[in-house]
């Protein structure tokens, strides 16, 4: 196995919030100006990858986002958010849950140190 950053779960999550993202952006005919650098950007992303619409506002997809950045390990950053108030709609609503959440965790930034 190869030495680098790419063969880590943590790696490969981001890689995989990158292609997201930069397909996000192609989608929509949106310039690719780098990764966002607020958690507000990466609303209308995660709106559009877990086909939320306006029912929840973008205060409780920033709220989810803040809580799953603050956790390095991949356990903590699944728990925020499930516990989250996202998390906890989205269960409501009968999604695969699973999913929603991997998606929502690969789109939230890295903890930051």
């Amino acid at each position: 196995m190869p030495n680098d950053i790419k063969s880590t779960p943590a790696g490969r999550a981001a890689a995989a919030a990158a292609q997201l993202w930069h397909a996000a952006l192609a989608e929509r005919g949106i310039a690719d100006e780098g990764p966002p650098s607020t958690l507000e950007q990466i609303v209308p992303l995660v709106r559009a990858r877990l086909r939320i619409g306006g029912e929840i506002a973008d205060r409780t997809v920033v709220d989810a986002l803040a809580a799953i950045m603050v956790h390095a390990d991949q356990r903590g950053r699944w728990m925020a958010a499930f516990n989250s108030e996202l998390g906890q709609s989205l269960a409501a609503d009968g999604r695969d849950l699973n999913t929603a959440l991997r998606v929502l965790i690969a789109l939230a930034p890295a903890a930051r140190s």
